[in-house]
């Protein structure tokens, strides 16, 4: 953090508290990820070799990895959200002055914010009908997988202001890094 100035106002140490809280944030939803993701591949390799090695593919290993796929993309989504890490075209946004710039994107987030509640609203109604409703390899309740829908836009409604809030380059409408 040799970027920041030696002597911080106070809304500067605010923003750095957001900013230190999103990092913890994002590596924490890294940590899960990563490891959500290390055993869908494991159970789709799994299956691959039950099918063609043992002429019988185990039927959890699917069903595990359509459910992972789902919290896989929604918790992935709020993770790439605050480093505006998500596919876009930004040459009309670019083209404005910085004052236009920032009215677009300050619209851009409202819209995405409705967006999460929707989301949120629909994804609780949606898990809350299929509660009683069980997976065929599992049986577990239909409402875990469904889940996702309203944890993720949650977490991404969460990534959206603690990037406007923090010190994030996607609250600035910088162009994210390309690794």
């Amino acid at each position: 953090m040799a970027d920041l100035p030696t002597e911080a106002s106070p809304l500067q140490g605010w923003r750095l508290t957001l900013d230190r809280f999103a990092r913890a944030l994002e590596r924490g939803l890294d940590a899960v990820l990563a490891t959500m993701l290390t055993v869908l591949v494991a159970s789709l390799i799994w299956q691959v070799i039950g099918r063609y090695v043992f002429d019988k593919a185990p039927g959890w290993s699917e069903e595990l990895a359509r459910f992972l796929m789902v919290w896989v993309a929604m918790l992935g989504s709020a993770v790439v959200m605050r480093q505006n890490g998500h596919i876009s075209v930004s040459v009309f946004v670019d083209a404005f002055p910085p004052a236009v710039r920032a009215l677009l994107l300050a619209v851009r987030d409202v819209v995405v914010l409705a967006t999460v509640y929707v989301l949120f609203a629909y994804g609780i109604n949606l898990a809350m009908l299929l509660k009683g409703q069980l997976s065929p390899a599992f049986e577990v309740t239909m409402a875990l997988p469904y889940s996702a829908l309203p944890a993720g836009a949650v977490l991404i409604g969460v990534a959206v202001i603690l990037a406007r809030l923090s010190r994030s380059p996607y609250a600035s409408g910088a162009s994210a890094p390309i690794a």
